[in-house]
């Protein structure tokens, strides 16, 4: 039986997107959930300079974003692999508030300048399934998309992840769960 390890708030990528160049995509509360998001965060116990807060992203800087953090975690991963006193699991947290689409059952975040986004399961799900800590800690990584989509429904997509084992993180919605689990930012996390 695997050992229980405290969870130290790590990293986290908070994202809203409102301004979309189209006026018809263009939102009204994504910014602020994000804002609120991070500041509930912020509330928690997350330092500042690891809680990013990122507005209205171009295609370039939603990427540059996405891979900028994901370094970042692989390089909390290392550090904490050092860290020979460091008996902790890592959390990590991704919150996106804006337009989504679904292709062939993969989940894109959409940034204001573009229909092609991000591919989730490429940048985010896979790398983070590749990165380990030793002596049975985990990275915990909760996945949060508020995806403003007629195809969605405007729900929450979750992950939580890690078996006993290897990280795994499976995406879910709506249509994978048949209660959809939905939260306001002062009820999410804890």
């Amino acid at each position: 039986m695997p050992a229980n390890h405290p969870v130290r708030p790590a990293l986290a990528l908070v994202v809203g997107i409102d301004e979309y160049e189209l006026p018809r995509q263009r939102l009204r509360f994504c910014t602020r959930d994000a804002t609120c998001m991070h500041q509930r965060l912020l509330e928690l116990g997350w330092h500042e300079d690891c809680a990013q807060l990122k507005h209205d992203l171009s295609a370039e800087e939603l990427l540059h974003a996405t891979e900028s953090f994901v370094s970042r975690v692989q390089g909390a991963v290392e550090f904490s692999v050092m860290e020979e006193r460091d008996n902790h699991d890592l959390l990590i947290v991704i919150y996106f508030a804006g337009h989504a689409v679904e292709k062939d059952g993969t989940l894109w975040l959409l940034p204001t300048n573009s229909n092609d986004g991000v591919n989730v399961q490429d940048m985010f799900v896979r790398p983070l399934n590749r990165m380990h800590l030793p002596d049975g800690r985990k990275l915990v990584a909760i996945l949060c998309f508020d995806s403003s989509s007629k195809d969605l429904g405007n729900l929450s997509w979750l992950s939580v992840c890690e078996d006993e084992r290897t990280p795994r993180l499976t995406l879910r919605g709506n249509r994978a769960l048949k209660s959809n689990i939905s939260a306001t930012p002062n009820e999410f996390l804890f």
